[in-house]
């Protein structure tokens, strides 16, 4: 027993220096801003929220046979979880994934299928069953309530629970898009206005006032630094060198780095990293075995290149000028080969184009960068035309001698080859 106890003991220490060493992102916490006041007064915004989830349920998913009631305690009970477990909304996806493809494609294609059917027996018509023993009506019912409550976690809703059930309730009574205006309490154009609002109004300017108050309590560590730029103006960029690393920094654009990476939201979420897309490639690599359209020499094709690129993603080798954006570009400058740098920047900044699909809007990340190599390789030179390029110089207005008329300039037509 006395060996077990020390033995134990040697791994919590283990651990201990283990998550000592990882270096400390200054993540900030996640605050709920969901309450439940059944005496609290008609709130538009709680009930539109309420209305997407319950005509979820009442129209898109009418075939499943949901019970609201049941769908709401669930939800009742996932919303006191402030941190959607990101493990358990992957495995709700994957689920989801398979279940439409399995079940919900063949149902829905049978459907159509007998609604042009002309007959005066439908109730001969059959369809292919939308749950079994591994697709169950309550496992389906749970991966949707994970949806609804990760979705209300991201759009970080003030509302009041109260009024976002009673607009669930409301709902089952709505068959038809038409029955919408009639049943519920908002007509489907104010809801949209009011969703809408909040998405594109209300929650940017929401996230930008948290990101600012955040990049401020990160700016005053003393070892974080602002990057500034060539006029020596700041960026917005905050940064912090773990490790110095060599000689050899990545100076040009075309400089070949490799790299291990990860990205995380502002409150510690793991947004993308060198793991990540191992983890996505072997997916794929394992959907591939399950698909029945591909032939074995297809298969294996598909094979070799996802392998491929496996090996390549554990250590990402590329220039520079493409990895992420020009902003973190610029901070990997430095550092040098076997350094380590951590910054801070808006998720704009961050991932471009693609951050809309990544966070909402205004949102901050943090991003951790091993510069395992870099080698040096210097930029091609562009080719220098022939043509012969006159002085600058100023141009006089050339004017025709008087009594005589400008000549036209002669056009020569350009022979076709």
């Amino acid at each position: 027993m006395k060996k077990i106890l020390i033995l134990a003991a040697a791994m919590v220490a283990f651990v201990s220096c283990k998550e000592a060493a990882a270096p400390d992102y200054y993540f900030d916490q996640e605050v709920t801003r969901l309450y439940n006041d059944p005496n609290a007064e008609f709130d538009t915004l709680s009930y539109a929220a309420g209305m997407n989830a319950g005509l979820v349920i009442s129209i898109q998913n009418a075939d499943f046979g949901l019970d609201t009631e049941t769908v709401i305690a669930k939800l009742d009970k996932e919303l006191k979880i402030l941190v959607t477990d990101q493990d358990k909304f992957d495995e709700t996806n994957d689920y989801l994934s398979k279940y439409s493809t399995e079940r919900v494609r063949p149902f829905m294609m049978a459907k159509k299928a007998n609604a042009r059917v002309v007959t005066d027996r439908p109730d001969t018509l059959s369809l292919p069953a939308l749950f079994d023993e591994t697709y169950t009506h309550e496992a389906f019912t749970e991966a949707l309530v994970t949806v609804f409550a990760d979705g209300m976690r991201k759009q970080r809703l003030p509302v009041n629970l109260h009024w976002v059930y009673k607009a669930m309730r409301d709902a089952v009574d709505v068959k038809t898009k038409e029955d919408i205006d009639v049943v519920m309490a908002l007509t489907e154009q104010n809801f949209m206005q009011i969703m809408g609002n909040y998405t594109q109004v209300e929650l940017p300017a929401y996230n930008k006032e948290l990101t600012e108050a955040w990049f401020e309590r990160v700016a005053a560590h003393e070892v974080v630094k602002e990057l500034t730029n060539e006029e020596g103006e700041p960026t917005g960029l905050y940064y912090r060198i773990n490790h110095a690393g060599g000689e050899t920094k990545p100076v040009n654009e075309t400089d070949s780095i490799a790299v291990k990476y990860e990205v995380y939201s502002r409150t510690g979420k793991l947004l993308e990293s060198n793991e990540q897309f191992v983890k996505s490639l072997k997916k794929q690599r394992e959907q591939l075995g399950n698909n029945k359209l591909l032939n074995d020499s297809m298969r294996q094709v598909y094979y070799d290149q996802i392998d491929a690129e496996i090996k390549e993603s554990a250590l990402r080798r590329l220039p520079l000028n493409r990895f992420m954006t020009k902003d973190i570009q610029n901070a990997l400058k430095l550092v040098g080969d076997g350094g380590n740098i951590t910054i801070w920047l808006d998720a704009n900044k961050a991932f471009g184009f693609r951050a809309s699909r990544v966070l909402p809007i205004n949102e901050g990340v943090v991003v951790n960068v091993e510069l395992v190599e870099v080698k040096t390789i210097k930029p091609t030179p562009k080719p220098v035309s022939n043509m012969v390029v006159p002085n600058k110089g100023i141009v006089k207005e050339k004017v025709a001698p008087q009594g005589r008329a400008a000549q036209k300039p002669t056009i020569i037509p350009v022979q076709q080859k």
